[in-house]
Parts: structure tokens; C-alpha cells; sequence
């Protein structure tokens, strides 16, 4: 999934692996966190 995002290129840019996300009392980790420059939009893996 990484290599696929990153061979779009265009406007995608890797955050982070194994991020953990924090809710209220739960903690969630994100596989993969990518930023869509473009779109202005995150886009998580979990």
C-alpha cells in the first residue's frame, strides 16, 4: 500500500508508520499516514 501511494507522487507525502492515534481513552495505531497536498486531506491506513 505504501509503495502504491508513493508511486502516485503527485501530491502525496508519507507522514508516519505505526502512528499512534489517541481518542478519548482509546489509542488506535495507523498502519500508514499520508498527506494529500493537493486535496488537503490526510489519508490513514489502519
Amino acid at each position: 500500500m505504501e509503495q502504491l501511494l508513493l508511486e502516485l507522487r503527485d501530491g502525496f507525502t508519507f507522514f508516519a508508520r505505526q502512528k499512534r492515534l489517541q481518542i478519548d481513552d482509546d489509542g488506535l495505531y495507523l498502519d500508514l499516514l499520508f498527506c494529500n497536498r493537493t486535496l488537503k486531506r490526510f489519508v490513514a491506513v489502519a
